[in-house]
C-alpha cells in the first residue's frame, strides 16, 4: 500500500494514444499486461458508493463505483449521483423522517460487470460489510447472471465508508503492480482485518428513526447532549464510548482519545470524514491529527448519502490501519 498510488489522479499521454490505436484497429489492449517479462491478466477494481472516496482518487486509480439507492418519500435516486447529503438533511428537517436506503440490484451489478467481461478482465469487488447490506451478494448474483462468476472476486470489507475506501486504494495499487485478482482479493481480506473505523454523531434522532435505538433513548440522550462513539468491529457497529457536551468540544476529545491508537497505526495513511460537520470543527480535527507528525498522508472526505442517512449531520469519523 504505497502512498503515491493513493494520490494518483491521472494517466499518461502515451497510454491514451495507444488506447486510441487499439480502439481504431479493434484490438483489445485490456486482456493482458506484462510485468518483469511475465504475462498477467488485467484486473479491474470495483467498489460501492458507501466507500465515499473522493472522485479524484476514484478516477486516478481506475476504480469503478456502483451506487446504492436512497428513497425520500416518492423519490428514489442513486447515492452520489441524484442524491447528496444536503438533499437528505433538508428533506429530513422538512418531513421529520429519514430516508430509506437499499443496495443496488443484481441487474445493476451485472450491467456494471459487463464492461469488464467485454474487455476480458478479471474483477475484484470490495463492498460494505455483509452484515449491513446485500451489496456483495448482488455482485455475486450479477456475475452469475452474465456467466462471469469465475472472474469476479467479492471481498466483504467488514467495514463502511473510508474503511472500504482504504481497501479499494490498496487493491488498485496491487492491480497496477500486476497482481492477479485472486491474490488481490486474498491480500485485501487480510488487510480488512486491520482496518479500524470509528465515528461520533451529533444527534440520536437518525439512529432512532432508523430503528437503531429507541425514541426514548434518543430524547433523553439529546437532552443530556450525549454523543456516542461508534466503532465497527467484525463487520457490525456498536457503541464504544459516550461523550457529553457540544459537538465542537466532543470532537476535540474524540480525536485526542485516539492519539495512542493513531501513533501505533500504519503511518502511511489516515482518513478523516465528515457529514454535515462545520468546517471549523473539521479543520481542528485534521490539525490535531497533523500535529501528531505520524502520518505521511492525511486524506479527507465527505460522507455520502448512504452514510449521512443513518448518521445525520454533525458526524466525524477517523479511519486508519493497524500495523501488521
Amino acid at each position: 500500500m504505497k502512498p503515491p498510488a493513493f494520490l494518483r489522479t491521472g494517466g499518461y499521454i502515451f497510454e491514451i494514444l495507444l488506447f486510441a490505436f487499439f480502439f481504431v484497429t479493434g484490438y483489445s489492449p485490456h486482456v493482458y499486461k506484462y510485468y518483469n517479462g511475465e504475462k498477467h491478466k488485467m484486473v479491474q477494481i470495483f467498489g460501492d458508493s458507501t466507500s465515499d472516496l473522493p472522485q479524484a482518487l476514484v478516477k486516478g486509480n481506475n476504480i469503478t463505483i456502483i451506487p446504492l439507492y436512497v428513497t425520500m418519500g416518492n423519490f428514489t435516486g442513486r447515492d452520489g449521483l441524484e442524491v447528496t447529503p444536503t438533499d437528505i438533511f433538508e428533506w429530513t428537517a422538512y418531513s421529520e423522517e429519514i430516508p430509506k436506503t437499499a443496495a443496488f440490484s443484481p441487474e445493476d451489478a451485472a450491467k456494471a460487470l459487463m464492461k469488464a467481461r467485454e474487455a476480458g478482465d478479471d474483477v475484484v469487488f470490495i463492498g460494505i460489510s455483509e452484515q449491513m447490506s446485500s451489496s456483495c451478494n448482488s455482485v455475486r448474483l450479477g456475475a452469475q447472471a452474465i456467466d462471469y462468476e469465475d472472474h469476479v472476486h467479492v471481498v466483504d470489507s467488514k467495514n463502511l465508508c473510508s474503511g472500504i475506501g482504504m481497501l479499494l486504494l490498496y487493491a488498485a495499487e496491487l492491480a497496477e503492480a500486476g497482481e492477479s485478482a485472486a491474490v488481490i482479493a486474498e491480500k485485501s481480506r487480510a488487510l480488512a482485518e486491520r482496518v479500524r473505523s470509528s465515528f461520533i454523531i451529533d444527534t440520536l434522532d437518525f439512529l432512532a428513526k432508523g430503528g437503531r435505538c429507541s425514541s426514548a433513548t434518543a430524547v433523553v440522550g439529546n437532552a443530556l447532549k450525549i454523543k456516542p462513539r461508534i466503532i465497527v468491529k467484525d463487520g457490525a457497529m456498536s457503541v464504544d464510548k459516550k461523550y457529553r457536551g457540544d459537538q465542537k468540544v466532543v470532537a476535540k476529545h474524540y480525536v485526542k482519545d485516539l492519539k495512542k491508537e493513531l501513533l501505533a497505526a500504519d503511518p502511511r495513511c489516515v482518513f478523516l470524514v465528515r457529514a454535515g460537520l462545520p468546517e471549523e470543527i473539521f479543520e481542528e480535527a485534521v490539525k490535531t491529527v497533523t500535529d501528531l507528525k505520524h502520518f505521511e498522508h492525511i486524506l479527507t472526505a465527505e460522507a455520502g448519502a448512504i452514510i449521512s442517512s443513518h448518521c445525520g449531520p454533525g458526524t466525524l469519523g477517523v479511519f486508519y490501519v493497524e500495523k501488521a
